[in-house]
C-alpha cells in the first residue's frame, strides 16, 4: 500500500512540474524590488514592491564565481550599484533552481550591460536575450579591462564543473543551455 500511494505521490509530482515547462513568454515582464542578499555578483534574493521574496540571476552575463580572479571587484561594484537602491528586474522566465533570469536596471542604468563594459562580466547569453551586450563585452576584451588583464581567463560556467586551469579555445564557449520556464511575478512555483 505504501508503494502505490508513493507511486501516486510521485506522478502527481510529476503532472504539477511538468505545467511549467514551456517557452519563455514573448513579453518581458517587469517587477519593481530591491535587494536584500547577495549570494554573489551573479545572484540576489529580492524582496518586490508586494512583499514577495524572488531569487534571481543575472541574464546574458556571467561574473566570475567565488575563487576566480576579479570575484570580489565584480561584487563589490554589484553591490555598489544596487545596495540600498530600488531596482527594476525584466524577465520572460525562471531557470530550474527557481530563480527569475533578468536584466537589471538600478536609477536608469542598466546594470548587466555596466558589467559586460568594466570587465567585470563574460558575455553568456544562451537565451539570446541581450546579443548587444556581446560588442560591449569584446571592447571590454580588446581594452583588456578588469578580468581581461588576464588572458588565461576560465569562463564562469566552465569553472562550476571543475575545469579552473585555461586552455587555448577556453574563452569562446558557450555557457550550456538550460531549462527555462515560463515566468510570471510571482515566486517560483506559484501558477495563476
Amino acid at each position: 500500500m505504501k508503494h502505490i500511494l508513493l507511486i501516486i505521490m510521485m506522478l502527481f509530482a510529476q503532472g504539477v512540474t511538468a505545467q511549467y515547462v514551456m517557452k519563455p513568454t514573448e513579453h518581458w515582464l517587469e517587477l519593481r524590488a530591491h535587494v536584500t542578499h547577495f549570494k554573489d555578483a551573479r545572484t540576489f534574493r529580492i524582496v518586490d514592491d508586494r512583499g514577495v521574496v524572488h531569487q534571481l540571476a543575472l541574464g546574458a552575463v556571467e561574473p566570475p564565481e567565488r575563487g576566480q580572479p576579479y570575484f570580489k571587484e565584480a561584487l563589490a561594484r554589484v553591490t555598489e550599484l544596487l545596495k540600498g537602491k530600488d531596482i527594476v528586474v525584466k524577465h520572460r522566465y525562471f531557470d530550474q533552481k527557481g530563480q527569475l533570469i533578468g536584466q537589471i536596471y538600478v536609477e536608469g542604468k542598466w546594470l548587466n550591460k555596466i558589467l559586460a563594459e568594466e570587465g567585470l562580466a563574460w558575455y553568456g547569453d544562451p537565451d539570446g536575450d541581450a546579443p548587444e551586450l556581446k560588442a560591449v563585452a569584446a571592447q571590454a576584451k580588446r581594452e583588456k579591462k578588469g578580468l581581461w588583464k588576464n588572458e588565461r581567463a576560465v569562463p564562469p560556467w566552465l569553472h562550476r564543473i571543475g575545469k579552473v586551469s585555461y586552455r587555448p579555445g577556453m574563452e569562446n564557449t558557450e555557457p550550456p543551455k538550460a531549462k527555462r520556464y515560463r515566468s510570471t511575478n510571482e515566486p517560483a512555483g506559484v501558477v495563476r
